[in-house]
This record gives C-alpha cells, structure tokens and sequence, in this order.
C-alpha cells in the first residue's frame, strides 16, 4: 500500500486544487471555509508525499505545494483575502 502512496498525495493535491477553483464563491462558502478546505487537503498531500518511498513522485508534490503556497500567498496579500 505505501508504493502507491505518492500516486494518493498527487490525487489530493489535484482534488484540492479542483475544489478550490470549482467551488462557486456566491454565498455557497465562506471564504474560511474553502481556505480550511485547501489547508486540510494540502496537509493531507503532505502527509502521503513524506511517507512515500518515491523520491521522484515526492520531489514533484512537494515543488507543485511549494508552487502552489507561493500562488495562494501572492493572491492573499495582492487581494486581501480575509481569514488568512
């Protein structure tokens, strides 16, 4: 089970990534609680991309979080995203 835990983290981050940009922003969420959505699924692509024992798989989720975290704060403090 834990060879394919890399193949796992990189489906919660396309998941994570799939519901943060789908989700429709009028009314329907809150602004805090796609953010506690984003940060869950991102924590739990952490977790299976640490415990994997690919290096490959690992380095690629870890620079697409890392890419990923750079993009989120950047709209942040360019936008003022409140609950930050």
């Amino acid at each position: 089970m834990r060879k394919h835990f890399s193949k796992i983290s990189f489906a919660f981050l396309i998941l994570t990534f799939g519901f943060y940009f789908m989700v429709p922003t009028n009314n329907n969420y809150s602004s805090t609680t796609i953010n506690t959505w984003l940060l869950i699924g991102l924590a739990l692509t952490l977790i299976f991309a640490f415990l994997s024992p690919k290096n490959a798989w690992k380095k690629i989720v870890l620079t697409v979080i890392a890419i990923a975290i750079v993009i989120f704060l950047f709209i942040a403090i360019a936008f003022g995203i409140s609950g930050l």
